[in-house]
């Protein structure tokens, strides 16, 4: 590789190199590297690093954000899909004991693995990334159902996406995703990005998202599979009410005749829309519909949308 190998932080730094590598980042993937200093810093100031800590970075691109992973963190495994991006990171980061290039999808790599041998050592491990807009909620949702012994996950996604995500119950930025990850984690946004902090340029602002880890899911695996499908259920069409999408998602079931008494057991108003309800709600409506032996489908994974 000719030239110098330092890490490109500037929008026109970032545009040459890519254009060495022979790489085009995807507009329609909301694909966008980062290329601001002030950035990186900032999304690793986010994630609370210190040396003790073992870090996964997805997608790391050009290494900008990778280099300020590895001044804070003791140890960076990064997984990178395209191969001449890890070969340029391969060449930007030989010699460093504490990198670890993982060549592959992240939505397919194995993360439960990465993780548990990033904590073999005792230490914290973090998930820090910036990551393609086409695939933050399908990536959002491998990762949380991925992340035992996590401590913390520390995302930069669009603005937009972060809201809901972090949304609280009342509002059209609520929805099922916001459910889902809440489920999961505590959430918060905490730093929100310009448009100029990337190559190319996204139309929109983004925003760095934390999310706290559970320590145990709040269900078993059966009843968290009925409370997500409940879930899903209930945001299908969020004009009409509890009551409505219940009732029709029940019709000609032996549950059906008791849905007073499940909206009473539940402590819910079945004229009150998805929005409304806060998540241990869901999880009360859940548990009268299943005593009073009303089931909703199938399926665990709520969609960004």
């Amino acid at each position: 590789m000719s030239g110098p190998v330092e890490v490109p932080l500037a929008p026109g730094a970032v545009g040459r190199r890519l254009l060495a590598l022979g790489v085009r980042p995807s507009r329609r993937r909301g694909q966008s590297f980062i290329a601001s200093p002030r950035a990186a810093a900032a999304i690793a100031r986010a994630a609370d690093l210190c040396r003790s800590d073992a870090v996964l970075e997805i997608g790391p691109g050009l290494g900008g954000l990778t280099a300020e992973l590895l001044r804070r963190a003791g140890r960076v495994v990064a997984v990178e899909s395209d191969a001449r991006l890890a070969g340029w990171l391969r060449v930007l980061f030989a010699g460093r004991e504490s990198f670890e290039l993982v060549e592959g999808d992240a939505l397919r790599v194995d993360l439960e693995q990465i993780f548990a041998r990033l904590g073999r050592d005792g230490g914290r491990v973090k998930v820090v990334a910036n990551i393609p807009y086409s695939i933050s909620g399908p990536l959002i949702g491998r990762i949380l159902e991925s992340a035992g012994g996590v401590s913390l996950i520390a995302l930069t996604v669009q603005d937009d996406l972060a809201r809901r995500i972090a949304a609280s119950p009342g509002g059209g930025e609520y929805g099922a995703f916001s459910v889902f990850c809440q489920y999961h984690a505590e959430v918060r946004k905490v730093v929100t990005l310009p448009p100029s902090a990337f190559h190319p340029r996204p139309g929109v602002v983004s925003a760095v998202v934390l999310f706290h880890p559970r320590a145990r899911p709040p269900l078993a695996a059966a009843e968290e599979e009925a409370f997500f499908a409940l879930v899903r259920l209930l945001f299908s069409e969020r004009r009409k009410t509890v009551g409505t999408l219940l009732r029709r998602a029940l019709r000609g079931t032996a549950a059906s005749g008791r849905l007073a008494e499940v909206f009473a057991a539940a402590g819910v108003d079945p004229g009150s829309r998805a929005e409304r309800l806060r998540i241990d709600q869901f999880e009360s409506l859940r548990a009268a519909l299943a005593a009073a032996g009303g089931t909703i489908g199938e399926g665990t994974t709520c969609g960004a949308g």
